[in-house]
């Protein structure tokens, strides 16, 4: 008989990444200039919103890696992909492909870079630890991100009070994610943003009239520290499927539910890479989609985009 492990694989994961560092690729230290799969220097710009996955993927990989050394720089997602047009990194991490009038970019310079989805990672709505209003369906969601409910009292659980928006960072990928949602050009009057994650999630801690809208992998992590702060600090809010046909309830970013399709707001986490040669940022995209990436990803609370398997034998025998 055999069992496919998909969950509880922190152990395993920190073990194998332990063992990388211990048995890590025996190469000449000393500055590369070449450019191959695992040695030389890159600039990889990243969505600011998944700055904790991207991070957990660099450092094990230029652990693993001596000759390479990956240079991290994490800004809005609209900067992310201007540092990639003019070549500023040679790959970024975003929550969505490239768009058509991006790809028109790229096409002109007879280029065509590597999109590689990694990841399924979750928009987390989270309001403050005193607010009750902890379950709103998906069309109370939608009214609220239009501006169309603006006062607690509207959604009939007792609060009231005027609602605010507040997001991490005005370019960043929640906010141009939230517009295709809605469907919007612009945010409503009573939404505004903040320079950071960090400093949303602290805002909306203190304000407990403030829904905020923020990138899942920072709260993902169940055993790094600065989750559990965070979560010690706010709510955050679950929300009914999108669509009638999917089974009833209120859910949350975490992974079962991504992975079903039962929580709403989710986005695909793309790397991609300007050059298609054999370089290093062809080799970090192809290791954060391989198999001890997708780890990081799983282990990160995150959906990874393939994902990884143990499968255990079990043999059977009498008890003595």
């Amino acid at each position: 008989m055999k069992i496919n492990l998909k969950n509880n694989v922190g152990i395993i994961v920190t073990a194998f990444i332990a063992l990388l560092f211990g048995t890590r690729c025996a190469q000449a230290p000393g500055k590369d200039t070449q450019n191959t799969p695992n040695t030389g220097q890159i600039t990889v710009a990243v969505d600011e919103t998944l700055l904790p996955i991207a991070e957990a993927q660099a450092q094990v990989f230029n652990a693993t890696y001596e000759r390479a050394h990956i240079h991290m720089r994490y800004k809005s997602e609209a900067a992310a992909v201007n540092d990639l047009m003019n070549d500023s990194a040679q790959m970024i991490m975003i929550g969505r492909p490239l768009k058509p009038d991006e790809k028109a970019f790229f096409d002109s310079r007879r280029l065509m870079p590597q999109q590689t989805k990694v990841a399924l990672d979750g928009i987390a709505l989270i309001t403050h630890k005193n607010n009750k209003d902890t379950e709103l369906t998906y069309p109370q969601v939608v009214q609220i991100l239009k501006g169309e409910i603006t006062d607690r009292k509207q959604l009939g659980k007792g609060g009231s009070g005027n609602l605010n928006l507040v997001f991490d960072n005005s370019n960043s990928g929640t906010v141009s994610f939230v517009l295709n949602e809605i469907g919007a050009k612009s945010l409503p009057k009573n939404a505004f943003a903040t320079k950071t994650n960090t400093d949303a999630i602290q805002f909306v801690s203190e304000n407990e009239n403030t829904i905020g809208i923020v990138g899942w992998s920072w709260m993902s992590d169940s055993d790094d520290p600065k989750t559990k702060v965070f979560l010690s600090k706010i709510n955050v809010i679950g929300i009914s499927p999108k669509h009638d046909s999917l089974p009833k309830g209120f859910y949350r970013p975490y992974q079962l539910p991504v992975r079903q399709g039962l929580y709403p707001f989710t986005r695909d986490v793309y790397c991609i890479v300007r050059d298609r040669s054999a370089g290093l940022a062809s080799g970090f995209s192809r290791f954060i989609y391989g198999d001890i990436g997708q780890r990081i990803m799983m282990k990160a609370g995150i959906v990874p985009a393939q994902e990884p398997e143990r499968v255990i034998e079990i043999v059977k025998k009498p008890v003595q």
